[in-house]
């Protein structure tokens, strides 16, 4: 392998300047020099070359230069690759599993308008599955033959991921399975915990570190619910945030907007939640958790950690706090601040990652290291409090 520095810099030509190609941490710097030889040039020949241009988001960029030799710009470019993926496969063969309906919508569009030209660009195959119907992706995943691709990529929601992740850990072979798992953000909380709230959104930085991505192992909860087993990967939720997440469905189309119209609606109804077998407490919330983010606006669980072997929890006592301070612990969770506030009935929602399951007791505990996802550099994105 050779090393980054060891890259010689390439004399180009475009709009009649001589230009100065050096590649050194992932960055192509373009520098124009003023004294050269043109004549270097006279029998040149075109190559085009595609670069992630930073800005508030990263854009895809084709630069045409000329070069002098064709086994020049083969021999820079081979030195350039090495370096570019040192710590990952180049040309990766993907599983694409697609939600038509995730992103209001908009999935399909933004996999043809911002994440293939990408993937084409980095020279990427990958076969898609577009899903029809709850639990098609489930399904796909316990049968689906894992060798043949480098990693599975989930261009939905959370629901869509969860779907993948319970297909894969129900197989014969779950222990034995290794391949990492990606994600295309279309609203989804699990990409802003990898990504932090300022490139959770970003495409083209999901679709980067799917190429060039750090495998990163993350613990995974095991829920028991009777004779059923759910596997989860982000929050299990009951009481008011269980309330506005799974009773806004209807409000889907609004995006995330729609947890904050919920909560405000739980606080001022005062809806109790009592009657806790173990806790025996009068409960406003309780929230359990594995990554920082549960969506852009709330950083519930801001120590989350993904392979710690420890599930984050958040209790509140209804006896504890009242509307108006909830309301201010609220603002403060949109930081992850609201860890150092200083405050039953018989139907209604328990949420596993955002998908409802039976009011019925449950039982969770935490199966370390099980999942491995693509990461940017092996953890989750830090949080400042």
């Amino acid at each position: 392998m050779t090393e980054i520095s060891e890259i010689p810099s390439l004399l180009v030509k475009s709009g009649g300047k001589t230009i100065n190609l050096t590649f050194k941490n992932d960055i192509l710097s373009i520098v124009k020099l003023k004294n050269s030889s043109p004549n270097k040039f006279n029998n040149s020949i075109s190559v085009e070359i595609k670069v992630l241009v930073p800005g508030k988001k990263l854009r895809l960029t084709n630069f045409i230069f000329e070069v002098i030799t064709a086994e020049q710009a083969a021999s820079w470019v081979e030195l350039v690759r090495d370096a570019a993926y040192k710590n990952s496969k180049p040309n990766k063969h993907l599983k694409l599993v697609i939600n038509p309906v995730s992103g209001k919508g908009g999935a399909e569009k933004i996999f043809n308008k911002d994440v293939k030209p990408i993937f084409d660009a980095a020279s990427c195959t990958y076969d898609i599955t577009r899903t029809e119907r709850v639990n098609q992706a489930n399904e796909l995943m316990r049968t689906l033959d894992l060798k043949n691709y480098d990693a599975i990529i989930c261009v939905g929601g959370d629901g869509t991921m969860y779907e993948v992740m319970n297909g894969i850990l129900s197989r014969e072979d779950a222990v034995d399975v290794t391949i990492p798992l990606g994600t295309i953000p279309t609203g989804n909380a699990l990409n802003i915990s990898l990504h932090g709230d300022s490139h959770g959104s970003d495409v083209a930085q999901s679709t980067l570190t799917i190429i060039k991505g750090v495998p990163m192992k993350i613990d995974i909860c095991s829920v028991t619910q009777g004779d059923k087993r759910f596997f989860s990967f982000l929050t299990q939720s009951y009481g008011i945030v269980a309330d506005c997440d799974l009773g806004t469905e209807n409000m889907r189309w609004m995006g995330d907007i729609r947890f904050i119209i919920g909560t405000v609606q739980g606080i001022l109804a005062g809806r109790r939640y009592e009657d806790w077998e173990i806790l025996n407490d009068d409960l406003y919330l309780f929230y359990c958790g594995k990554t920082p983010w549960v969506s852009k606006e709330f950083i519930i669980f801001p120590c989350a950690l993904p392979s710690d072997g420890l599930m984050d929890l958040v209790i509140i006592k209804r006896d504890g706090i009242s509307k108006t301070k909830f309301i201010n612990l609220l603002k403060c969770a949109s930081t992850g601040a609201h860890i150092n506030f200083n405050e039953n009935r018989q139907d209604g929602y328990i949420g596993i990652d955002g998908e409802r399951v039976p009011f019925e007791p449950f039982q969770v505990e935490v199966l370390p290291r099980l999942i491995t996802l693509l990461s940017v550099d092996g953890n989750y994105c830090h949080v400042n409090i």
